[in-house]
């Protein structure tokens, strides 16, 4: 996690089909947060990967789940199908430029 500390800010995909995706974003806060407390104080931004693998009503619940859980807008992509990834990366260069 050394080289991380460089960046200002992380990026979270989630894999939306987990279990627990919960479970799944705690465990990487928790290592953040194990390794150096500051980790958990940058800036991040959270995606939920593989949304072609379930139904738009799992989807809208699963990205509800995880709002209320973080309090922060989440980003709905599947890499495989090459949905949504263009306004994840705005929203990465958006980060980028703010963080200059």
């Amino acid at each position: 996690l050394k080289h991380i500390e460089r960046c200002p800010s992380l990026l979270h995909v989630i894999d939306i089909s987990s279990e627990d995706i919960i479970k799944d974003y705690q465990t990487i806060r928790n290592e953040l947060k194990n390794y150096s407390t500051e980790l958990t104080n940058k800036q991040e931004i959270i995606a939920l990967n593989k949304i072609d693998l379930l139904t738009a009503e799992e989807v809208e619940q699963q990205q509800q789940l995880i709002r209320e859980h973080t309090g922060q807008e989440i980003f709905l992509i599947s890499a495989d199908q090459a949905s949504n990834l263009t306004i994840l990366k705005k929203q990465i260069l958006k980060t980028i430029i703010a963080n200059e």
